[in-house]
Formats: structure tokens, C-alpha cells, sequence
């Protein structure tokens, strides 16, 4: 599945590829508490 980012705080992850709608989740989550924290962007697969 190839996720469109309809939202800039998620625009890091626009055009990626993941298998499942469960995987994206983790990503938004991931990439959403990795910039809450100020820590490095988190790495997407």
C-alpha cells in the first residue's frame, strides 16, 4: 500500500510503501513521537 500524506505533519512518510494498514499506523505513530520527543526523525521501511 502506498500512503498519501493529507496532513504535514506526516509528509515524511508521503509515498511510502508498507504491506498492511496496521504498519502504517506504527509509522505515523513512530514518526509522530519521534518529533514530540525532538528526537531524529524515525526511520520508515
Amino acid at each position: 500500500m502506498k500512503f498519501i500524506a493529507v496532513r504535514f505533519h506526516v509528509i515524511d512518510l508521503d509515498n511510502k510503501l508498507f504491506d498492511t494498514v496496521t504498519d502504517i499506523r506504527r509509522a505515523i505513530t513512530d514518526h509522530l513521537a519521534a518529533r514530540t520527543k525532538g528526537e531524529p526523525r524515525a526511520a520508515v521501511h
